[in-house]
């Protein structure tokens, strides 16, 4: 997929090295918590991982994902 840009949004692909701080910081918040889950997501390179295992398959296989 190519990156998507309108005025005020991009759109792209999940990287791992990019996306994983913020990843982590958002599934450690606490509402992401409370009202989806606790992914036990608690260090940088788990984050890199899940991206992997979790998002990557999506684009990957559909061509569309987080």
């Amino acid at each position: 997929m190519n990156q998507i840009q309108t005025e005020r949004l991009i759109l792209r692909p999940v990287d791992v090295e990019r996306d994983a701080a913020f990843v982590l910081q958002m599934l450690n918040e606490p509402d992401y918590i409370e009202n989806v889950a606790d992914r036990g997501v608690r260090t940088l390179e788990a984050a890199k991982e899940y991206i992997r295992q979790k998002m990557l398959p999506g684009h990957e296989r559909y061509g569309v994902g987080y």
